[in-house]
């Protein structure tokens, strides 16, 4: 199993055609930046967020102004 993920992991660096082999910060901003799981918590994160500001538009008080001018 060892073998197999040794050699399939060689097989996709060598895929990538890189110049240079990549540093460990580098795979690991690699990895999250293309995690599915990572990017739906985000929407999740942000959607969430999204229903806080809502709710708490409900116990802000509310202001309407308007003003009219005529000459006759």
């Amino acid at each position: 199993m060892a073998i197999f993920l040794l050699i399939s992991s060689n097989a996709s660096a060598a895929s990538l055609n890189l110049k240079e082999p990549l540093a460990l910060k580098d795979c690991i901003y690699a990895a999250l930046e293309n995690s599915s799981k990572i990017t739906i918590a985000k929407r999740s994160l942000t959607t969430a967020e999204s229903g806080v500001k809502d709710a708490r538009a409900g116990y802000l008080p509310r202001l309407d102004a308007s003003a009219d001018y005529k000459i006759n």
